[in-house]
């Protein structure tokens, strides 16, 4: 085996993305369920709440949000450094690419997420006439206490883009760039990004535009330096955007 040969062995194939991007979503499934039995569990033995009374509550689903995406998301970058470890530090389009940043980068990297959330988010409004496609995670957030607020918006911008970067710039377009050309994994990875997230933005496809905008600026990123962090930065500096337009509205 030569050296190119076996520098592309190491990144994942197809079948481990799209096994590891499946496991993904049931991993979140799984443990929005179990943090959802727990809290009708407390409420039937606390005797403060009826169940069926909870289970349509908007504090129940920001309590289930808060306690369940952290611990899904490090559920899955744990499984993630386990199955693939011989790719995890690969650089280039080898692995997953777990290679420092220097800080200043990052912080131009944060700045460079936001101005695409505010480009992506004005390319939404022109396609939907000037009305905005809010995501669940708004609505939750409506009707949240302000300390919920505040773990669930430090959730979207800290834990939130490891897990999705790790899966969708690492390890997904690692695979695609096994068997496709540059431009084709990155159109294929940025579309597929922004479509799981559709059931967020309640099946309205203009909203997917700022999504596949985002990702496509992440693989740009994550292929130019080397390392998943400068993908990551991106992905937080576009959430934090709209963190702070939420609370500051």
């Amino acid at each position: 085996m030569n050296g190119h040969e076996e520098q592309s062995s190491t990144a994942p194939s197809l079948w481990a993305a799209g096994s590891a991007l499946l496991v993904y979503f049931m991993i979140q499934l799984a443990v929005g369920l179990m943090m959802a039995l727990g809290l009708l569990l407390f409420a039937v033995l606390s005797g403060k709440d009826h169940p069926t009374a909870l289970l349509g509550t908007s504090s129940f689903k920001s309590h289930v949000f808060l306690l369940a995406v952290p611990l899904s998301c490090g559920l899955s970058i744990l499984l993630y450094r386990y199955w693939f470890n011989r790719a995890w530090k690969g650089v280039g389009f080898t692995g997953l690419g777990i290679q420092p940043l220097a800080p200043g980068r990052v912080g131009l990297h944060v700045l460079l997420g936001m101005g695409v959330s505010i480009m992506g988010g004005a390319l939404a409004a022109m396609l939907s006439h000037g009305k905005s496609v809010p995501e669940d995670i708004v609505q939750i957030l409506l009707h949240s206490s302000f300390a919920v607020r505040v773990g669930i918006a430090l959730a979207a911008v800290l834990i939130v883009p490891v897990a999705e970067e790790i899966l969708f710039r690492g390890i997904l377009l690692s695979a695609l760039l096994r068997h496709a050309s540059l431009s084709v994994a990155v159109g294929l990875d940025a579309t597929l990004f922004a479509l799981v997230h559709l059931p967020d933005l309640g099946w309205k496809p203009q909203g997917l535009l700022p999504l596949a905008l985002v990702g496509g600026v992440c693989c740009w990123r994550r292929i130019r330096t080397g390392s998943i962090y400068s993908a990551i930065a991106v992905h937080a500096g576009f959430n934090l955007l709209a963190v702070l337009v939420f609370f500051l509205h």
